[in-house]
């Protein structure tokens, strides 16, 4: 009997310790019920992820034009002679003829050398402008013919002349 006791004891000890009280819950099974209190937000719904920006395509590069050529150099050559002078020293500073080279940068008058100051070109004709040793040179010519004068004047004295030149 003993034995009997002890498992009656452990299966109340048992139901009491699940629950099985006068406190315990009891399963009630009723229709549907509505809750009580406000009703829940709704969720909405997740965003969906933006989608990657598209990096801009990029844009092409225009190739480069090559650069113009550079125009061919103004050289022109030829001779010069004199035709009327007046020089106050013993020895002229240029022979009665000589040989000419002009370019837009630079002279050579016989044998004076000088930086050219003015270069223009004005329709058919060039007129330039140089001070060699100080002197005043200026010399005008046809660029069709190459026919032109020139005149240089300075403390030497003076003298004009012919030129004939060609590029």
């Amino acid at each position: 009997m003993t034995r009997a006791l002890t498992i009656v004891m452990l299966g109340a000890l048992a139901s009491f310790a699940c629950g099985a009280g006068p406190t315990s819950p009891t399963a009630v099974t009723t229709g549907s019920q509505q809750p009580t209190g406000a009703p829940p937000s709704p969720v909405p719904p997740p965003n969906p992820p933006a989608p990657a920006p598209t990096p801009p395509a990029p844009t092409p590069n225009p190739p480069t034009p090559p650069a113009p050529p550079e125009p061919a150099p103004d050289i022109w050559e030829g001779s010069a002679t004199i035709t009327t002078s007046q020089w106050m020293t013993a020895t002229p500073p240029i022979p009665e003829s000589f040989k000419v080279r002009l370019t837009r940068e630079s002279l050579a008058f016989g044998p004076l050398t000088s930086p050219v100051l003015i270069w223009e070109q004005k329709g058919d004709t060039i007129g330039a402008f140089a001070r060699p040793d100080g002197m005043n040179l200026q010399i005008l010519f046809n660029v069709n013919d190459g026919k032109g004068s020139w005149t240089l004047t300075g403390i030497p004295g003076e003298a004009a002349g012919a030129l004939t030149v060609a590029r």
